[in-house]
Formats: structure tokens, C-alpha cells, sequence
């Protein structure tokens, strides 16, 4: 999961975002 401000269904941000 490094894609660039993608979002979990949580809306958490993971990766670079």
C-alpha cells in the first residue's frame, strides 16, 4: 500500500498521501 494519497475504507491516508 504505497499508492500516492489512496485512502483505506476508513478514509485513513496511507502511503505517501
Amino acid at each position: 500500500m504505497s499508492a500516492k494519497g489512496q485512502r483505506d475504507d476508513a478514509g485513513t491516508e496511507i502511503g505517501d498521501g
